[in-house]
Order: structure tokens, then C-alpha cells, then sequence
């Protein structure tokens, strides 16, 4: 091919189109501004926070469990650090969900 076959020319081409002059269909969806909600964001930090401090929960559970079967004869270290991260995590969740579950309480009672 040489650079005379690209030309900025129209071309005959059929080109396809969309058109918009026709009618809505009632089945497509709408796009709906909505005011800002603090409430709402504080809602998916907490989401964010919690789902986190249950992933960080697992996962030492997990690997926990994976050094007690797989190191029997070194039990012992891994024993003392489940035994600082396990009832810290929890009590981290506790207080998240404790917060969560008290600011619902709230917000009940401001609404008439």
C-alpha cells in the first residue's frame, strides 16, 4: 500500500448512523441528579472500614492456621502473635460495628 491510498476524500462508503430523533423507549433508564447525602458516604466509609478489618481478620485466622499445620515444632511463635492481633482486630470491629449500629440508634431518634 502506499501513502496514496489514505486520502482525507469522502468516500461512497456506506457509513452506519444512529438515530435520535425517534420516540424514548419508557424501558431505558433515566439519568436522576440526586443531592449530596453525608449520610450515604458515611455509610460506604464504614462499608470500606468494616470490610477491611474483616479482611485483615481472615486473613491472620488463615495464616494462623497455615503455620500451625505446616510448623508443628515452632508453634509457639506464631501462638503469641495470634494471641496479640486475633482479640485486637476484634475489638476493633466490635467498635466499628458498635459505632455503626449506635449512630443508627441516633438518627432514629432525630427523626420525628
Amino acid at each position: 500500500m502506499a501513502l496514496d491510498d489514505y486520502s482525507t476524500e469522502p468516500h461512497d462508503a456506506a457509513v452506519p448512523t444512529l438515530n435520535l430523533a425517534g420516540p424514548l423507549d419508557a424501558s431505558e433508564p433515566k439519568l436522576e441528579l440526586k443531592p449530596y447525602d453525608p449520610a450515604r458516604a458515611q455509610d460506604h466509609v464504614r462499608l470500606i472500614v468494616t470490610g477491611g478489618l474483616l479482611f485483615m481478620l481472615l486473613l491472620v485466622l488463615l495464616w494462623g492456621c497455615w503455620e500451625s499445620a505446616s510448623w508443628n515444632d515452632h508453634w509457639e511463635h506464631p501462638k503469641e502473635l495470634l494471641q496479640i492481633f486475633v482479640p485486637a482486630l476484634i475489638g476493633l470491629l466490635g467498635s466499628v460495628i458498635g459505632f455503626y449500629f449506635g449512630s443508627k440508634k441516633a438518627e432514629g431518634r432525630q427523626q420525628p
